[in-house]
């Protein structure tokens, strides 16, 4: 979430979010744990019962991003790609649902997804049981957790039942295949639930009653499952009772018992659902644009940026690359005996920075880009330096250009924006056609094979910025495809570990260390890289 006032604003609302769910929360859970049973919480104390409830909401922050991590994850591997931001705000607005006769009001996601698939219903569904199965899964392993054989048959059994859900449905996530979409997802509900179960071991502790963590698990998860089996909103009437005696099992004091359940209750359940309803509160048009499916789609949003671009990644960071990116160009074009001053093509120029400092180095540049507001950005950019050079709107499946103009193209991080492989495909064949003989086409890409990269990138960096959306395509340096009329060079470069949000002043002093990772066998796990496609192979 770019700029300071979106943190800010996201930790404003979750803080009424919590304000609301210790007001509305604790006085309904209350009602819901009985009178007498109400009393006896009440001699844990007024403040040991509202840290319990901060306690817990910071772990259930935990368990809903990795939730909606996983969420998000099985869509993609359903072949909906919704952005991620769309994707993280429509996971928010469901989040009152759970207080839904078996959450079915989570069913509402369908009429945003159509927006993103074909066959919204069917994705929608299949998405929703995944999510559910996960969290019945999840919940029932933390029971039997001290059952090593149980636990084992039941991951088994849940594996089967999921893996041919998944199959059935088939993964079209073609860099996911469907043992690594199911790893995954049973890692993620697993992942998601532990945070939330270890909250009543400390809880309890706050209280002064210190209980094995494993068997604080099996309690939370016990009364969760059990709760949400009866199909109550939000295991009302049922969760609390049965958490209750499974700690008063464990030797926990009736006060504290229901003091912990009260704090538990009110910082998972509550907490979760005042969190949706302050995000209803505070962008309702949104929520009513995505589920009438009136939102903006993911394609204009170049456009949308043009004003912003240059903001979205640091200077420091932009003038690195460019540099070192141009630098690798220029290397590999003198090897393929390419004479400086030979004409290019700046494929998806945006404002024209790369383009507009290869023409000041001798090359005859031009410049092609998709979105109108980008291009008149890189006009803008030459008219202040005096240069000028031909930009163009244009597809990347359809260039502008004769036969034979260029000497070289060059793209960075363009073409895995380009999702429909139709397009892709056409994409390479109009690159091909442009170039001379002998030409070359410079692909520069994020370096996905790294799994740690590749997940910063798909999900956690458009949630902070705005140039990828989450919708991406990743072009993997070792999996490139074949393209007729054109060969692959053998060599790759791989360059550049340190992410873009390490400050200037730190990143000076770890440059060497960079450099030394460059140039060992541990480059090919870089953040960016540069392939060579050259015509007539």
């Amino acid at each position: 979430m770019a700029g300071t006032g979106r943190p800010r604003r996201l930790l404003r609302l979750l803080a009424i979010s919590a304000a609301a769910a210790l007001l509305i929360g604790g006085v309904s859970t209350a009602l819901w744990l009985g009178g007498e049973q109400a009393g006896k919480a009440r001699e844990v104390g007024l403040v040991t019962l509202v840290a319990g409830v901060i306690v817990t909401a910071a772990l259930t922050v935990v368990n809903l991003a990795l939730r909606w991590l996983r969420w998000h994850f099985l869509l993609r591997a359903l072949g909906v790609r919704p952005p991620a931001r769309e994707s993280a705000q429509l996971f928010v607005f469901l989040l009152p649902a759970i207080l839904t006769p078996f959450t079915l009001g989570e069913l509402a996601q369908i009429a945003a997804l159509r927006r993103w698939t074909a066959r919204p219903a069917r994705a929608g569904v299949v998405a929703w049981l995944l999510a559910r199965g996960g969290d019945v899964g999840a919940l029932a392993l933390l029971i039997v957790l001290g059952d090593l054989w149980g636990a084992l048959a039941l991951l088994v059994l849940l594996t089967v039942i999921a893996a041919a859900i998944i199959v059935h449905t088939s993964v079209r996530d073609a860099q996911a295949s469907w043992p690594t979409t199911l790893t995954v997802y049973i890692g993620l509900s697993i992942a998601g639930w532990v945070p939330a179960a270890l909250s009543i071991a400390v809880v309890s502790a706050l209280s002064g009653a210190l209980i094995d963590p494993l068997a604080a698990m099996r309690a939370f998860a016990s009364a969760t499952l059990l709760g949400g089996v009866t199909g109550s909103p939000g295991g009302m009437a049922t969760t609390g009772a049965i958490m209750i005696g499974q700690l008063e099992s464990l030797g926990v004091a009736t006060a504290i018992a229901a003091g912990t359940t009260l704090a538990v209750r009110v910082g998972t359940t509550i907490f979760s659902a005042c969190v949706g309803a302050a995000w209803w509160a505070a962008r309702w048009r949104d929520g009513i644009d995505m589920f009438l499916g009136r939102a903006s789609g993911a394609q204009t949003h170049f456009d949308e940026l043009a004003p912003q671009y240059a903001e979205e990644i640091p200077p420091h960071v932009r003038e690195r690359l460019l540099g070192r990116k141009i630098a690798l160009m220029e290397k590999r074009l003198a090897s393929l005996s390419i004479a400086g001053g030979g004409r290019g093509l700046d494929l998806g120029c945006g404002h024209g920075w790369y383009a507009l400092d290869m023409a000041a180095r001798g090359w005859r540049m031009d410049g092609c880009d998709l979105t109108p507001g980008q291009v008149a950005a890189a006009r803008d950019n030459a008219a202040r330096q005096g240069r000028t050079l031909g930009f163009a709107v244009a597809s990347v499946d359809g260039l502008p250009y004769a036969d034979g103009s260029f000497d070289f193209v060059y793209s960075v991080n363009v073409l895995h924006h380009v999702t429909d492989e139709v397009v892709r495909a056409r994409a390479w064949q109009e690159i091909v056609r442009v170039l001379k003989p002998g030409g070359v086409f410079l692909l520069h890409e994020m370096n996905t094979r790294n799994p740690l990269f590749r997940l910063y990138m798909s999900y956690l960096f458009p949630l902070l910025n705005r140039i990828d959306d989450g919708t991406e395509k990743w072009l993997l340096p070792h999996h490139l495809p074949e393209v007729a009329g054109a060969r692959w060079g053998e060599d790759v470069d791989y360059i550049t570990f340190l992410p873009d949000f390490v400050p200037g002043v730190v990143m000076r002093p770890l440059l060497p260390l960079e450099r030394r990772l460059e140039g060992s066998h541990l480059r090919i796990w870089s953040a960016h890289y540069m392939a060579t496609l050259r015509k007539g192979g």
